[in-house]
């Protein structure tokens, strides 16, 4: 394909704390060992794409740990292993990618086949490579950029979703537009504060109006919303550099795009049919979880990131469950609507008469939980001990190396931050600590 996809991964997922303290939102962990980056990675996989530019900024080193080249996944298409590859983008030292819109421009000189440049010394013109440019950035000036690709791709690296994509990439082909939305349908309740919405005429899919997240359900007077999944021209590499103050595409350029009249008859929205969430919050969190155990269909919820296989023991009693490998779970602990990834140990509960719980929980990696502590609606960060003799109320948040002793006593809802030791203490309902 002539097409270059690009996945926004730079975001810090603030209203998923502590979950994003020790990791940035596209590596957090959803539905057992799949990470938000890989349901993206899927989606343009599905719609044949294999080669991804990933566009980092808040822990970007962490996500490029995780995901690497590419190399490690393996993907199966037809009974035939594709290959993917990933590469990154970031802001040159000293500066910062400062919105969506802003990922984009600065990906443009890592998607182009070349760079364009004169010399400063001789007045030469040359096209060089992007690694050339900046190893000899003080003896270039940059005029310019070779651009064969058709379109550009826009994916948010924390989405999870069936839609099919490649039916966007047709319609915005087929239309010959600058720019083109996915949109869903939702409900009002859905959109307010969360989802900007878009109106649009539904036999040529010209866009006539965009709001960004309606505050109110006066506010809310249409039920299409914004995906923030985009196909673009590539001349709309050159608009963007043209205009450096858009920063944001749902607040400063689609809004510029509806008020330039040679531009807005060629822009353009899709509803596209099928699941699509950006799980913002950790109720939300909990509840996709428990639908990925289920099952949603369109969504591979199976890592395809290749591990060493190790088998996990239940001795205890487990339904409807998702466990991932190196698990033990003990004798006399029933767990139910709960999701483990790898390495979790929950101990033998000591009393055969009251079995310990684990019920409508989340836990991450190399976690510990002792025998006797019963576990509802709580969502565990990785390498976490939770000794025998704990008490742990329901909805509770634990971040990432943190420790909780046997004579803690934690109430309901509470946020407990990433390497925090809990000894001998009451931490009250609702408490948040860092």
């Amino acid at each position: 394909m002539t097409d270059k996809v690009i996945i926004l991964a730079g975001g810090k997922g603030t209203r998923l704390n502590p979950l994003t303290q020790a990791r940035p939102k596209p590596s957090v962990y959803i539905g057992g060992n799949k990470r938000f980056g890989e349901y993206v990675i899927d989606m343009g996989l599905g719609a044949g794409y294999a080669d991804f530019h990933m566009v980092l900024e808040h822990m970007g080193d962490g996500i490029e740990k995780n995901f690497r080249d590419g190399s490690d996944f393996r993907y199966m298409v037809e009974n035939q292993h594709v290959p993917i590859r990933i590469k990154y983008v970031r802001a040159l030292e000293g500066k910062e990618s400062k919105g969506t819109a802003d990922g984009l421009r600065l990906s443009r000189p890592y998607l182009a086949d070349a760079i364009t440049v004169k010399e400063r010394t001789t007045g030469s013109t040359e096209n060089v490579s992007l690694e050339d440019y900046r190893t000899g950035i003080g003896h270039f000036s940059r005029t310019g950029y070779v651009e064969t690709y058709d379109a550009v791709v826009v994916l948010s690296g924390d989405h999870i979703s069936s839609l099919d994509l490649s039916e966007l990439v047709r319609f915005h082909k087929q239309r010959g537009a600058f720019a083109s939305i996915g949109l869903i349908q939702a409900d009002e309740d859905r959109i307010i504060n969360e989802l900007g919405i878009v109106g649009f005429e539904p036999k040529t899919g010209s866009v006539r109006d965009f709001r960004e997240k309606p505050k109110t359900k006066e506010d809310v007077i249409y039920t299409t919303a914004n995906t923030g999944i985009y196909v673009f021209d590539k001349s709309m590499m050159q608009w963007l550099d043209e205009h450096p103050e858009m920063l944001d595409f749902g607040k400063e350029v689609f809004p510029a795009l509806m008020l330039d009249e040679s531009l807005k008859k060629d822009v353009k929205a899709l509803v596209l049919d099928g699941y699509w969430n950006d799980v913002g919050t950790i109720d939300e969190y909990r509840r996709t979880s428990m639908q990925l155990i289920d099952g949603i269909k369109g969504v591979d919820d199976k890592s395809h990131r290749l591990r060493v296989d190790e088998n996990s023991r239940v001795l205890g009693k487990m339904s409807r469950y998702s466990i991932g490998r190196g698990c033990y779970v003990g004798r006399n602990v029933e767990v139910t609507d709960s999701v483990f990834c790898n390495d979790i140990e929950i101990e033998d509960s000591p009393n055969s008469n009251a079995p310990s719980l684990i019920d409508r929980s989340i836990l991450f990696h190399n976690v510990k939980v002792g025998g006797d502590v019963d576990l509802k609606g709580v969502i565990s960060d990785s390498d976490v001990t939770i000794e025998s003799g704990a008490v742990i109320g329901e909805g509770v948040v634990i971040g990432k190396g943190t420790t909780i002793k046997k004579n803690a006593n934690i109430g309901r809802n509470a946020r407990i931050g990433m390497n925090c030791i809990i000894t001998g203490t009451v931490v009250p309902d609702e408490t948040v600590t860092e």
